[in-house]
C-alpha cells in the first residue's frame, strides 16, 4: 500500500511520527514524506502529483495552518476522489479548529492529537479499508 502524507513544515515533527505510526502498524507501507520522497534538485510538482496518482490512500494532517504546498495537494487529492469515489481521502485533525477547506467535511476524518494504536479493529481504519478495497475500475475479481 502507498500513501500519501500531506503536511504543513511546522508540523513536520508529527508527520514523522504519524510516518512511522503507520508503517510499524501496516508493516510493507510505503508513506511519501517529503524530506525522504522528494528527489533534490528537481521541481517538485511533477513528483507530487505522480505521488499522489500512484497513492492508495491521501493522509492529510492539519495543524493550525495550511502550508500553500499542502493546499495544492489536497486540491489534487480531492480532484482525484472527485474521479475515483472510493479513494481514501483522509484529514488527520491536530488543532481545536481546522482552517477551512472547501468540502473538508465530505472525507473521512480523524481528530487524534498525535499518533497511537488504534483501539479499533484493523478493518475499521480509512488505510485498512483502503487495503482491502480493490482499485477503482477493477471488478473485484481474483
Amino acid at each position: 500500500m502507498r500513501v500519501f502524507l500531506s503536511y504543513h513544515t511546522p508540523d513536520g515533527a508529527r508527520a514523522e511520527a504519524l510516518k512511522r505510526a503507520i508503517e510499524a502498524k501496516e508493516p510493507g507501507t510505503e508513506v511519501f514524506f517529503a524530506p525522504s520522497s522528494l528527489k533534490a534538485g528537481r521541481f517538485w510538482m511533477p513528483q507530487l502529483g505522480d505521488s499522489i496518482a500512484a497513492a492508495d490512500a491521501f493522509l492529510l494532517l492539519v495543524g493550525e495552518r495550511l502550508g500553500p504546498y499542502q493546499t495544492i495537494e489536497y486540491y489534487e487529492a480531492f480532484e482525484r476522489r472527485a474521479r475515483e469515489p472510493h479513494f481514501p481521502l483522509v484529514p488527520v485533525l491536530t488543532a481545536e479548529k481546522a482552517p477551512g477547506l472547501p468540502f473538508i467535511n465530505q472525507t473521512t476524518r480523524s481528530t487524534r492529537r498525535r499518533p497511537r494504536p488504534s483501539r479499533t479493529s484493523p478493518a475499521s481504519s480509512p488505510l485498512s479499508r483502503a487495503r482491502a478495497s480493490p482499485k477503482a475500475g477493477s471488478c473485484g475479481a481474483p
